[in-house]
Order: C-alpha cells, then sequence, then structure tokens
C-alpha cells in the first residue's frame, strides 16, 4: 500500500490553473480532510477529483487569483459525494450552481460568493 492511500489530512495544497491529475489528488483516497486552492480554470477538472474521494469528510475549497481575489467555483462534480459534512467555499458562486452542493452537507460555510439569492429555505 503506498503511503498516498494512507494519508488523510491534506493543507494547503495550492494547485493554481494546472491539472489537479498532475499532482494525483484522485489516488488520496483515504482523506478525509482536504484545503485546497485553485483558479477557476482548474476548478472543474479539481472538483471532479474530489468528487473520487469518498472518504472525505472536509473539504475547504477555495478558487482565487494570485491576488487573492476571488474566482468561479464549479460544484456540480461533487453533488453525489455521500461522506462530505463540512464545505468551505471561497468563491464564486452561481445562483444555479447552489442546488449541486452534496447532500449530507451539516456544515456549509460561503465566503465571498457573490450569490444574490438567499441559498437557504
Amino acid at each position: 500500500m503506498s503511503s498516498t492511500n494512507q494519508l488523510q489530512t491534506l493543507m494547503g495544497l495550492f494547485i493554481g490553473s494546472n491539472d489537479p491529475k498532475d499532482y494525483g489528488l484522485e489516488k488520496f483516497t483515504s482523506l478525509r480532510k482536504l484545503e485546497i486552492t485553485c483558479h477557476s480554470k482548474s476548478t472543474e477538472e479539481t472538483a471532479k477529483c474530489i468528487s473520487q474521494l469518498g472518504s472525505l469528510l472536509t473539504l475547504r475549497l477555495r478558487s482565487s487569483d494570485p491576488f487573492g481575489q476571488p474566482l468561479y467555483l464549479v460544484l456540480s462534480p461533487m453533488k453525489d459525494h455521500q461522506s462530505l459534512s463540512k464545505l468551505y467555499l471561497f468563491g464564486v458562486v452561481a445562483d444555479d450552481d447552489i442546488g449541486y452542493l452534496p447532500r449530507n452537507l451539516k456544515i456549509l460555510t460561503l465566503w465571498r460568493s457573490g450569490l444574490t439569492k438567499d441559498p437557504m429555505k
């Protein structure tokens, strides 16, 4: 068993506009906590990789430019994630995309989301 299969916490990963597969993100199958920063160019691929991490409980996902300004997040690939219960998002979320949040969330933090409608019913 490789060490990537045993890692449970990964904080501070910065992938920018690169493909998250370049970092082997999808191989960290035992991750329970992940903090990652990406650019809007890579946010969809990042979300696809995250959706494959079945043990993930806590996610801090940031999409920002080099100056720390929020960029767009893509949430749709994570909508069926079963174990994710705590989600912290920094970045712009389209009003229509808020429905793609994982269903088992217990804690949701939105920062600089740019939402114009109240997402809570």
